[in-house]
């Protein structure tokens, strides 16, 4: 993350309704994750302290209308 932050000048957050998120097994099985893979997200995500439970995300594409633009800086 620093890296992009040095790269870009700052941070940039897209967000969206959560409404169009996948989270759990579904998530999973629609990026096409094994098992193994998901579980070693997991457990590095953990030893970072996150909250795997609330990690949401989407394969599909989502309309740019929809966005919303966090910079953080």
């Amino acid at each position: 993350m620093r890296e992009t932050y040095v790269a870009s000048g700052g941070l940039v957050r897209y967000g969206c309704d959560v409404k169009r998120l996948y989270v759990g097994e579904v998530l999973r099985r629609k990026a096409q994750m094994t098992d193994e893979v998901w579980a070693a997200l997991y457990a590095a995500g953990k030893l970072q302290q996150a909250y795997p439970a609330a990690w949401c995300g989407s394969v599909d594409s989502l309309p740019i209308d929809g966005l919303v633009v966090h910079v953080l800086s």
